[in-house]
């Protein structure tokens, strides 16, 4: 009997801990990075909040005063994607470093059906396709703030 209930409890267990659904519908991105070296200030935090002749794409929804459960405004963005669980599936990162495809904010940026949630921006147009490759190529790059620069081997 005991060894029936260790057993159930293993099985209930292990059944939340299953990946999140592969996404479908991608859009099909060139492979080749880009930019070779894509910071997150100067070049992704300007996709989320929109720039001097551009709409927030983002932010709209995705900030302190809003319903949205993530705050995408500058400050607080970096910190709330990268490393962080999804808030929607504990199993996938917000954003996983060198892993764009493992990385629910890219999955939602270039999927029809990312698997978790719906594509973003909800209700508007999808990213660029070359917002979307900066959002890859930045993932893919390790999800830095900054790039750093060697010279002679030293920052």
């Amino acid at each position: 009997m005991i060894r029936s209930v260790f057993t159930l409890v293993a099985i209930l267990a292990g059944a939340g801990a299953q990946a999140a659904p592969d996404p479908m519908n991608c859009d099909t991105l060139d492979p080749a990075p880009i930019n070779g070296s894509v910071e997150f200030d100067t070049i992704i935090q300007p996709i989320f909040t929109g720039g001097p002749q551009q709409d927030a794409k983002c932010t709209t929804c995705h900030s302190p005063s809003s319903s949205g459960a993530l705050s995408l405004t500058p400050g607080s963005a970096f910190a709330n994607l990268v490393n962080v669980d999804s808030a929607q599936d504990a199993t996938i990162k917000r954003v996983l470093p060198f892993s764009s495809s493992n990385s629910l904010l890219f999955r939602k940026v270039n999927c029809g059906n990312p698997g978790v949630g719906q594509r973003m921006p909800r209700n508007r147009p999808p990213l660029s396709l070359d917002e979307q490759r900066l959002i890859r190529d930045w993932i893919d790059q390790g999800a830095l703030l900054q790039q750093r620069v060697l010279v002679n081997g030293f920052e």
